[in-house]
């Protein structure tokens, strides 16, 4: 809990046996404080946000292959494997002691590629941003540092709201323990994904790795190349679908860090409520 950590520490409120109801007050009556604290921290979320959707192509496709050329896979810009090829040459390449291994292969292949293109595209930008402004002076570099709010109406609604989202940062750290929690168990859990005839396996992680490729035997003597990429391709998105289930989505609920998602989702409203004219 690394980050909430440092997001605990920066609002200036004490985790678990640190925490006393002083900062609390001196929050509140102190609101341009929070407000500061809380307009930089946006403004970090969203210098990572702009830095990493540099490299986010959902419509992109990457290929990737094994060593012997047998097997070919696409995945896609969410990271999930769209569609498999076969080789017609595979049983004289690979065999069907090595499909298996194959299509594992390619899948890392395909992965591994679409990981390098993303990590030089977020790269790029990074080595953008950090270009010297124009019209400034040698060696001066751009910086969009955060804003600093106007000056805030000093009445009972800002400060009773001041106090709201702090009781609320406090309430929610709990609920951030049990996500965390929840997360390390759904990551460890391993769904199933099969064909429509139930000859094809594909296991994976519960944050959508592949960890292994099962094709019964039967198949693969009776089936030809293309039998066989369809059968692989939608036993992987059967997996998939399955793993989809594992989100957090409904374990968030209605508790706190739902109401905390909420203010994240529109932070003029909370601005407004504090006196403030919203950007």
């Amino acid at each position: 809990m690394g980050n909430a950590d440092e997001f605990f520490r920066r609002m200036g409120i004490p985790r678990h046996e640190e925490r006393d109801e002083e900062n609390s007050d001196t929050a509140a009556d102190n609101p341009g404080s929070m407000i500061t604290d809380l307009e930089e921290l946006r403004h970090d979320a969203e210098n990572l946000q702009r830095l990493f959707s540099a490299g986010y192509a959902p419509a992109a496709q990457h290929r990737g292959q094994n060593g012997t050329h047998a097997v070919r896979v696409t995945v896609g810009g969410d990271g999930n494997v769209s569609d498999v090829e076969i080789d017609q040459s595979w049983r004289r390449t690979v065999g069907e002691q090595g499909l298996s291994a194959a299509v594992l292969e390619a899948v890392t292949d395909a992965t591994m590629r679409r990981l390098a293109q993303w990590a030089e595209a977020v790269a790029s930008e990074q080595s953008h941003s950090a270009q010297p402004n124009e019209g400034a002076g040698s060696g001066e570099l751009t910086t969009t540092g955060p804003v600093r709010p106007p000056g805030l109406s000093d009445n009972a609604e800002a400060r009773r709201t001041v106090q709201e989202v702090l009781s609320l940062l406090k309430n929610v750290e709990a609920e951030l323990d049990d996500l965390e929690r929840e997360v390390k168990r759904r990551g460890q859990q391993h769904v199933v994904g099969r064909s429509p005839s139930h000859l094809v396996k594909v296991t994976m992680a519960g944050r959508g790795q592949v960890v292994d490729v099962n094709i019964q035997r039967r198949l693969m003597q009776r089936a030809d190349e293309r039998l066989l990429a369809r059968e692989l391709t939608k036993a992987f998105h059967a997996a998939y679908e399955r793993a989809d289930a594992l989100k957090l989505d409904g374990f968030l609920g209605d508790g706190k860090l739902s109401r905390l998602q909420d203010l994240a989702a529109d932070p003029n409203a909370l601005l407004r409520r504090l006196g403030l004219n919203p950007r």
